[in-house]
């Protein structure tokens, strides 16, 4: 049975699982054989309960496809390993993006490829999808961004 299909039975329960259950963290066991935690333990905020009539509507297919394409993305990325950005940015991240646990950006770090770099903000109880979870933050933070640039 393909990969889309066992998540279409299922949708509810895999976009918990993807995120987590019952306050539980969600894990993913990377390629050295180590348990990573991908979501904080806590109740599972409204706005990633959306999902779910999404994703019964409209499948897993897209999400699948970008990480059995995963491999094309860094290949095309290749030429701009080691590259600097030097036009303006800014690196906005919630706080509890499991993410930042694999590596946790500071300022410091992020200023050596982004030299341009204006600001840097971690969302407090936000995890990995700060659009989603505080949208009006979010749109804040860059509309600020926007006008310190223009």
């Amino acid at each position: 049975m393909r990969a889309s299909s066992i998540l279409h039975a299922s949708t509810d329960r895999q976009v918990h699982l993807l995120l987590k259950i019952d306050g539980v963290p969600s894990t993913q066991i990377n390629r050295s054989g180590k348990r990573q935690i991908f979501c904080q333990a806590g109740p599972i905020p409204r706005t990633l309960r959306i999902p779910s009539p999404i994703f019964l509507r409209t499948g897993f297919r897209g999400g699948l496809n970008y990480y059995r394409s995963i491999q094309l993305g860094f290949d095309l990325a290749a030429p701009f390993k080691g590259k600097r950005v030097e036009q303006p940015s800014f690196f906005l991240v919630g706080e509890t993006d499991g993410l930042n646990q694999i590596a946790s950006p500071t300022t410091e770090n992020l200023r050596r490829s982004l030299p341009g770099l204006i600001g840097h903000i971690k969302l407090p109880g936000v995890g990995h999808w700060p659009q989603r979870e505080a949208a009006a933050e979010t749109d804040a933070v860059l509309l600020d961004f926007l006008r310190q640039v223009n």
